[in-house]
């Protein structure tokens, strides 16, 4: 379940993108290892037992989000967001700028470090200066 305080205008974006979306168990498995050394992010799902899409979020922001079958996407700064693209990560303009969407178990992808694009968008998320 998503709480009521995450439903706020800054994360209405996401929640809208995500709604009615499932996400597939393994990939809220690759989220929950790249996210898992981040002290205070806390892991939401909207419905655990028929594969409900998954959110991280810190402070109130959601930062993260894992859904479908095989996307993984971050809130990152300008700058990240850039190299991401860069890396062959996908924009998702339909959210918003800040967003990208990796494919962790895409066939011939490079490996990613998911857990550096965790700390990335989770830093962004508490309005860390991202240099």
């Amino acid at each position: 379940m998503i709480p009521e305080s995450l439903h706020t205008r800054e994360n209405r974006a996401i929640l809208t993108f995500l709604s009615g979306s499932s996400c597939h168990s393994d990939l809220a498995l690759r989220l929950y290892e790249a996210t898992e050394h981040l002290e205070d992010a806390s892991e939401h799902c909207t419905d655990v037992q028929n594969y409900g899409f998954v959110v991280h979020e810190t402070q109130g922001v959601i930062f993260a989000a894992a859904w479908g079958m095989q996307e993984i996407g971050f809130r990152l700064d300008a700058k990240r967001v850039r190299i991401a693209l860069e890396t062959g990560v996908r924009a998702v303009p339909e959210i918003g700028p800040e967003w990208v969407a990796f494919a962790p178990f895409r066939a011939g992808a490079p490996a990613m470090d998911l857990a550096f694009w965790a700390t990335c968008a989770y830093r962004f998320a508490q309005g860390e200066d991202p240099s």
